[in-house]
């Protein structure tokens, strides 16, 4: 190699073994506890959030070498259920604006790395053990976490990746109003799950949605070209019932992003967003482009399958629910996952495409038995 170039260190995928525990879809690792060398801070903001606050604080309280708690203008008990927790607490006004509240926790911060957790998260246990050996043998500045969809069923419907844990230097800090995220330049992925609770009630669920919404529509409106911020706007429009609305706004992502992450959510979604309005056609065009990039990406596969079934394509329903089994179960056990796929919404639909495989063959059965008789009478 030359004189005086640098060659660039490779980020390189966690390789600790991402496998199920008790439930479908939930993330573990093998890493056993290592000792704290570097401090760390857990920084959350919050309002309003008492019922919950303390399960999240307690939940990292063991990993972590303080708590810095933004309160941004609770009328209930939250401010005394963060400082019963030993928390640092900055009281706040509200300014519609997460990344403002989320950089003024870091401000407040005196660690070496900072850990963030939404007031209606929990770190898992075995992610609070392996936090300070995941440190010390980090790769990169800041790491993507897997963060575990709790749904209604009390079971994690959906997994996908965030960074939520980084070095608290200048470099790093919050941005845009809604939908934050962090400004790193080299990241790495590591298995330390993040439970999310927020969803875990139907009233739960919109009334978050429905702010975000809000929020959303005026992001879009001041960073038109922000082809992120609009795909998660399609996705919250789809959740809150409008597959119209949810269509239009996932096709114009498309048209803005160059990002192959983001182009894959706005297909997907597009693909739901047709297959609830009734589209079938559309909705089997676009998973199939989505399958054509990510083969063994089993959410659009299930859509795939769903549409070739209302179709009436029952070769085709057969096929692809038996595809999305068998790569349901190769993906739980595949550690590379999150550099192809930007997330898992199917792995608790395994009891859904067996019942609905089998009644794709139950069908296929009745229609080869009118077959006979009809040939019989001819």
């Amino acid at each position: 190699m030359p004189r005086g170039r640098r060659t660039r260190r490779p980020i390189v995928l966690e390789t600790t073994a991402i496998v199920p525990v008790r439930r479908h879809g939930v993330i573990a690792m093998t890493r056993g506890p290592a000792r704290r060398s570097v401090r760390v801070s857990l920084c959350v903001i919050a309002r309003d959030e008492a019922p919950v606050l303390g399960t999240c604080l307690a939940s990292a309280a063991a990993a972590v070498d303080e708590i810095v708690v933004v309160d941004t203008g609770s009328r209930d008990d939250t401010v005394a259920v963060a400082r019963a927790h030993g928390a640092n607490v900055i009281e706040a006004p509200w300014t519609d604006d997460f990344a403002a509240a989320r950089n003024l926790a870091l401000a407040h911060a005196n660690g070496a790395w900072a850990l963030t957790l939404d007031a209606d998260e929990t770190l898992t246990p075995d992610a609070a053990d392996a936090l300070a050996g995941t440190i010390a043998e980090a790769g990169a500045p800041a790491l993507r976490l897997p963060i575990e969809e709790v749904g209604t069923s009390g079971d994690v419907e959906t997994i996908h990746f965030a960074v939520r844990l980084f070095r608290r230097v200048p470099a790093h800090r919050w941005q845009r109003p809604v939908c934050e995220r962090v400004t790193a330049a080299a990241t790495e992925y590591v298995p330390l799950p993040i439970r999310h609770h927020g969803y875990a009630t139907s009233e739960a669920r919109y009334t978050k949605l429905d702010r975000n919404r809000l929020l959303l529509e005026r992001a879009v409106a001041a960073a038109p070209a922000d082809a992120e911020l609009r795909q998660r706007l399609a996705w919250t429009m789809l959740a809150l019932g409008d597959p119209y609305a949810a269509a239009a706004h996932a096709e114009a992502t498309l048209r803005r992003t160059r990002s192959t992450m983001t182009g894959l959510l706005a297909i997907d979604t597009l693909a739901r967003a047709r297959l609830s309005a009734g589209d079938l056609a559309g909705a089997a065009n676009a998973c199939r482009t989505a399958l054509a990039l990510r083969p063994d990406w089993i959410d659009p596969r299930l859509v795939l399958a769903e549409a070739s079934q209302r179709a009436g394509k029952t070769e085709e329903a057969l096929l692809h629910y038996a595809r999305f089994l068998v790569d349901r179960e190769r993906l739980l056990l595949d550690v590379a996952w999150p550099v192809r796929l930007p997330r898992l919404s199917s792995l608790t639909a395994e009891p859904l495409a067996r019942a609905e495989l089998a009644s794709v063959h139950a069908a296929m059965h009745r229609a080869d038995a009118r077959h006979l008789v009809l040939v019989g009478t001819a």
